[in-house]
This record gives structure tokens, sequence and C-alpha cells, in this order.
């Protein structure tokens, strides 16, 4: 297992993990480490742009679609 080091963590955002830590019985590298775990086993959410894209892509493969089932 490899090891990171993040540096420059606002003294305010490593205050609210040491909190968290703390009320989940964890130390802050476990804490942490729960917190990336949790964030990059979730998909990705899509963004707005790419949403718009996949929407016009999709309007032009089903165009004529629904009056033709008529």
């Amino acid at each position: 297992m490899g090891d990171m080091l993040l540096r420059n963590l606002d003294e305010s955002l490593k205050q609210l993990l040491r909190e968290r830590a703390a009320r989940h019985g964890r130390s802050m590298s476990d804490e942490l480490r729960e917190i990336v775990s949790n964030a990059l086993s979730q998909p990705e959410p899509v963004r707005n742009a790419e949403f718009r894209d996949l929407a016009a892509r999709l309007r032009t493969m089903s165009a004529g679609w629904a009056t033709d089932t008529l």
C-alpha cells in the first residue's frame, strides 16, 4: 500500500477532519482514507455541458421517431 502526503491543507479543514475523525472514533489518517474511498466509489456526476451534448445527440438520433410510431 502506498503513502501520500497532503500539503497546504487549510487549518480550518484540518480541524474539521480532526473533529470528524473523533466523532467516528478513527485517526485522522483513517478518516481521510474513508473519505477518499467513499468519494471515489461514487460515479462522477455528468457535467452540464456533457449532459447537453448527450441530450443533443440523443435528440438527433431519435428525430422523427415519435411521429413515425403514431
